[in-house]
């Protein structure tokens, strides 16, 4: 039986002075942007110093698994998916695979409340005829919710609430996950053995996903 001694540890213990990250410079973060058409501003955002590319569709979700943060237009793209949501539906994918990454909608069009449930997934939206200013902007926003440890496990929390994790393995997994980043013990066997028979092998396959992302890396100095 996993015994926890004392209150447990939540993420938001990390939010002090000596769990601050320093942060990443442009160029580390992987971006990428999927869009059927031309993307405004690439080379700028490029000489600017994002490390960002762009593909004109996706076939499968995993192919963006090495980006921390993806741009998805909302029309002309998931074509594959054969949703006519579209792009707003190929973001509800993406965060369905990819629960802990940084998801960003844009779209020069105004779309009906129907999109509602695919772009409330997103963790930002934008209209496509802003300047390069806005687009900074939004990338530097970005990049700070990537890095940030406790933004990106609430995002693992949510996923796992929905997937019906019990509360108490929720918050045993919560606390074990802060405990060894404050001691700056390696996260390779996290979860525990106890709390990882309790979970499904996607939600393990998730875990497993997080623990390569580049918020781990910045922790641990990687």
């Amino acid at each position: 039986m996993y015994i926890l001694v004392g209150k447990p540890k939540s993420a938001n213990d990390l939010n002090t002075a000596s769990y601050q990250l320093t942060k990443p410079q442009r160029s580390d973060v992987a971006i990428v942007i999927i869009d059927d058409q031309h993307v405004p501003y690439i080379e700028d955002l490029r000489y600017n110093g994002f490390n960002v590319m762009y593909i004109n569709d996706l076939d499968q979700i995993e192919s963006i698994k090495g980006f921390e943060i993806i741009i998805c237009d909302i029309k002309g793209v998931g074509k594959k998916f054969k949703s006519k949501y579209e792009g707003a539906h190929l973001i509800s994918e993406i965060r369905r695979v990819y629960p802990f990454k940084i998801i960003i909608g844009y779209t020069a069009y105004t779309l009906d409340a129907s999109y509602n449930q695919y772009l409330s997934m997103a963790d930002d939206i934008f209209k496509k005829d802003i300047d390069l200013d806005d687009w900074i902007s939004h990338l530097e926003t970005a990049i700070e919710l990537a890095i940030n440890p406790i933004y990106k496990w609430k995002k693992i929390s949510n996923y796992l609430q929905m997937n019906n994790i019990k509360t108490m393995d929720l918050v045993r997994l919560e606390d074990e996950y802060v405990r060894l980043i404050q001691r700056k013990i390696s996260l390779d066997s996290f979860p525990s053995r106890k709390l990882r028979n309790n979970l499904s092998e996607e939600a393990k396959g998730i875990i497993k996903s997080f623990l390569n992302s580049l918020i781990i890396k910045l922790i641990f100095n990687l």
